[in-house]
């Protein structure tokens, strides 16, 4: 259907009216990605990996409001994003240490 007055489809005016969400999640995950930049299309998987970190703390802080009714705040997305990442990577560390030939340097930090 066209609109009478704008003389534009239902369609566009639709999107124009709801595309907020994607412009706030485009400026979320430019903000703080872990993207790097390539030519190799296997590497756009780090692009997956901003939407899951994004949906991920959106999902955590509906969570967090919805549990803690008192004058608690929420963990920052920085802080999210470095303990999301303790916590994926955490099992393969362990399993690091396991190796002989890893770097003093290396063994500390995990």
């Amino acid at each position: 259907m066209i609109a009478p007055i704008t003389k534009k489809p239902e369609i566009v005016l639709n999107y124009n009216a709801t595309k907020d969400g994607v412009d706030s999640f485009d400026q979320m995950t430019n903000n703080m990605n872990c993207s790097r930049k390539t030519k190799r299309w296997p590497l756009c998987f780090f692009y997956m990996l901003n939407i899951a970190n994004v949906n991920a703390y959106v999902i955590y802080i509906h969570n967090f409001y919805n549990k803690n009714k008192n004058d608690e705040k929420p963990m920052s997305r920085l802080q999210f994003m470095l303990s999301l990442h303790k916590e994926l990577t955490n099992e393969w560390q362990q399993h690091r240490l396991s190796f002989p030939n890893i770097s003093r340097e290396l063994r500390t930090n995990i």
